[in-house]
């Protein structure tokens, strides 16, 4: 409760700190509507109004779509949640999806679950890139064609002027700007508002500490110490502190060869057909763009020359329609630009979640062991997340201010080709700092996360740790000021990040904004040196784009920092391919038909480490049994058990040693061929979400009645039949309540008898289970699996003593370690 109520308290802070920027907007987008409507109309006069209109029709445009992708966002999400809820579902019950060989039907699962996830998102990338290239490309054209072609249809004698048309251009663009910011400050300043009441409500309250935040949290109740919350990064939250790990790992050691191969590997995915297509067709819009506005520039000089009425008559409307087949053409690259983006980020994300859950699956047990799922869920989440909405987006953003960046100084070297002697100093100092800014900010930005988790981390941990902590009890008063000062160095340390990071983008922007002004400088001295010879027409073209290089400066600035920011997503999926990956699951060396018939089991001098590799799970492990025996495998420890078990599935690699199964090594063999052929009735009983039906048969191989018949043999039948779906009846937290802990047990049984095996491993329950339920699993193994091998693990006598003989072969030695011990392996009964 208290760390969610921190969360808020500290988004509530934030709201309330963006109103320095936002209060002064207030003012300066009213002044800056009324300056641009002042100017044009002293260009334009009344029709000036033309493109005003259009503008203001355009924000009721504007937001209808952004509520239609408000809806698809909405719908993504809950596909994506479902997706999330599989692979969380996966990630916890590994280990018996690769006892059971379920991998396969789990993939399939999350594929199903990701192509309807895909299928929304197709529909919200491509809207989201077709209506961001047509507010960035095509909302402008529209402006001044409406603007410029009234201004020029209303009055036969109504000649552009370059001053006229470059002007209005440049106002225009502040114009829409300024008109489609405005209805986002209504929710801000509401949202502001809400938050800043809420925050007066806890400062004016009587009590001044944490109480006020919560009636239930006191200062004992908190119990906050220095030593537990350096110890909730270790606990807490597992996901945060390997975060934490990674983000520390990568400020101490850097990737040497940086966000190109991360990039070049997306792009690799994204496919190398969609990349060009991209790349052409956002190349067309920029020379498209730059045609318009030459255009418009010819026009002007044009008209000049342009003797009588009937001259201009036949000017204006021949260059009125180059300018809509312009606009027309824009129009269908935007939409091209927007389809090819949007089926190679498709193509990339499709792809990049496939390959990450076919090598997730492949990890060997052991990697699930030594990390916690929480860090393997937030690849297929967050991770994800940036590939599928963030990567496409900042990359073909990055591409169109490179372009337009090169169409602005390859424009202007052309007009003043002496532009290149006097602008080329400061374009390498432009680079330079650009260069370094990535570099420190990419640093800063791993700093500022850090002290984010730490903060995290503080809120997370505050209702939890040191409840019964002596010192908090002995003296309150001292414990609480104790805690306060460290919760205000953690949230001192993550402030000097933050407005350090606000403060380097301020010092970059000024420092950027000096050299681009001096840029403009330069270019307006050499035009006015130079106004003899160059048409004026080609003058305004100049200075219009001069005048823009700032915000195109800007855009590239921020698009290359945000690609380097979020290509560390590509990064780490990369990373699963380094990882050492389990056994194939099929070799061309089938199993033979019927295999394995009798269930003769041998090991010979058998050697395994644990999961962890830290210490011997086996050692030099021989025993013989022979077919159809039931055999009861005493251990003092179920960590011995579960290692035999494992090995016989091979979720553990033995180090050296043999294992047969009817003669037959089972190293030779693919893992699912193996494990599909031994039954195992494990200590938990797994049932997944979905279906009773599909618990016992996922693929749907057998016909109902044979399901039906293995219900009705392990005494479930009636116990279905009353269940509202019957075989089609959920399975999941809530549903899944409705049957005991042995009538789990029980369908465990029954999926073994739907597919038999002449080996079957039966695992103790590690939760209590009725006797009357146990009792009937018992005699299920002793009747239904007669002819069967059974090996039982157990760490009680009595549990085996119908048991042909016990085997006891997983000792402890006078260090610890687990051996065997050859001389003293069987105990006939």
């Amino acid at each position: 409760m208290a760390a969610g109520l921190a969360t808020h308290l500290s988004a509530d802070v934030e709201k309330v700190a963006g109103l320095v920027v936002t209060l002064p907007l207030l003012l300066a987008l009213p002044l800056r509507v009324a300056l641009c409507l002042g100017f044009l109309w002293q260009e334009l006069g009344p029709a000036a109004l033309v493109g005003v209109i259009v503008l203001l029709f355009l924000i009721p445009v504007n937001s209808a779509v952004r509520r239609r992708i408000k809806l698809l966002k909405r719908s993504q999400m809950n596909a994506r949640e479902e997706r999330e809820t599989l692979l969380k579902e996966m990630l916890t019950e590994i280990k018996m999806l690769k006892q059971l060989a379920w991998e396969a039907w789990f993939q399939y699962r999350v594929t199903a679950a990701r192509e309807r996830e895909l299928e929304t998102l197709s529909v919200l990338g491509y809207l989201t890139h077709c209506f961001s290239l047509l507010g960035h490309m095509c909302v402008p054209l529209l402006v001044c064609l409406s603007s410029l072609g009234m201004f020029v249809l209303i009055d036969a004698g109504n000649v552009l002027t370059p001053s006229q048309v470059f002007t209005s251009i440049w106002l225009f663009r502040l114009l829409r700007l300024t008109l489609f910011h405005l209805p986002g400050l209504s929710p801000t300043l509401t949202q502001a508002k809400c938050s800043l009441c809420r925050l007066e409500s806890i400062f004016r309250s009587e009590n001044t500490d944490l109480d006020c935040c919560h009636p239930a949290l006191s200062a004992v109740d908190l119990g906050l110490t220095s030593c537990s919350l350096t110890e909730a990064f270790q606990r807490n939250n597992q996901g945060d502190s390997e975060q934490l790990s990674e983000i520390k790992a990568e400020i101490d050691h850097p990737s040497p060869n940086g966000s190109g191969a991360d990039i070049r590997w997306y792009l690799q995915t994204f496919g190398c057909g969609w990349v060009l297509l991209s790349l052409v067709t956002q190349m067309g819009l920029v020379l498209v763009a730059v045609g318009q506005d030459g255009l418009l520039g010819v026009w002007t000089s044009d008209a000049k020359e342009v003797q009588g009425l009937e001259g201009w008559t036949e000017l204006r409307d021949s260059r009125l329609s180059l300018y809509v087949l312009l606009g027309l053409l824009q129009a269908i690259l935007v939409c091209a630009a927007a389809h090819f983006l949007t089926q190679g980020s498709l193509r990339a994300s499709g792809g990049l979640h496939s390959e990450l859950l076919s090598r997730v699956l492949h990890l060997p047990l052991s990697f699930f062991r030594k990390s916690p799922p929480e860090r393997v869920l937030q690849s297929f989440t967050r991770d994800v997340y940036v590939i599928d909405e963030q990567v496409p987006k900042r990359l073909a953003a990055w591409a169109h201010s490179q372009l337009e960046m090169c169409a602005t100084v390859f424009l202007l070297s052309v007009v003043t080709p002496v532009f290149l002697l006097a602008a080329g100093p400061l374009l390498i100092l432009l680079f330079r700092l650009q260069s370094q800014y990535t570099s420190v900010s990419r640093r800063m930005d791993q700093l500022e996360m850090v002290s984010r988790l730490s903060v995290k981390a503080l809120f997370q941990e505050m209702p939890h740790s040191g409840r019964d902590d002596c010192d908090a009890e002995a003296n309150p008063a001292a414990f609480y000021d104790q805690t306060l000062t460290h919760c205000h160095q953690i949230l001192h340390d993550y402030l000097v990040c933050h407005f350090n990071r606000i403060i380097m983008d301020r010092w970059v922007s000024l420092r950027l904004d000096a050299i681009l002004s001096v840029l403009v400088f330069l270019v307006t001295l050499i035009l006015l040196d130079s106004a003899d010879s160059v048409d004026s027409g080609v003058v305004g073209l100049a200075l219009l784009y001069a005048l823009s290089m700032r915000g195109v400066f800007h855009q590239w600035r921020q698009a290359s920092s945000d690609v380097h920011d979020c290509v560390r997503a590509v990064r780490k999926m990369a990373e699963y391919s380094t990882l050492e990956k389990e056994g194939p699951w099929r070799l061309p060396h089938r199993v033979p038909p019927g295999w394995p018939e009798w269930g003769e089991i041998e090991l010979r001098n058998l050697e395994a480490r644990s999961f962890e590799g830290h210490f011997p799970a086996l050692t030099g492990l021989t025993f013989h049994i022979q077919r159809g025996e039931k055999v009861g495998v005493l251990s003092r420890e179920r960590a011995d058990t579960e290692a035999l078990v494992s090995c016989l599935l091979r979720t553990l690699e033995g180090v050296s040693g043999t294992l047969l199964i009817d003669g037959v090594d089972v190293t030779s063999l693919g893992l699912q061929d193996l494990r599909r052929h031994i039954n195992v009735i494990p200590q938990v009983p797994v049932l997944f979400s979905g279906s009773l039906r599909a618990n016992l048969d996922p693929a749907r191989r057998l016909p109902d009645a044979q399901v039906w018949l293995a219900l009705e043999l392990c005494h479930l039948k009636d116990a279905i039949q009353a269940l509202p779906g019957k075989l089609l009846h959920p399975v999941s937290d809530s549903a899944g309540s409705s049957l005991s802990e042995g009538q789990r047990r029980l369908l465990c049984v029954a999926r073994a008898l739907l597919w038999p095996s002449s080996v079957l491993l039966v695992e103790e329950p590690l939760a209590p289970v009725e006797p009357e339920m146990e009792r009937q699993v018992q005699q299920l193994i002793h009747t239904e699996f007669s002819t069967c091998t059974v090996l039982t693990m157990t760490q009680n006598p009595d549990a085996v003593m119908d048991s042909h003989r016990q085997v006891a072969p997983l000792m402890h030695d006078e260090h610890g370690k687990f051996t065997s011990h050859t001389h003293k392996t069987y105990m006939t009964i």
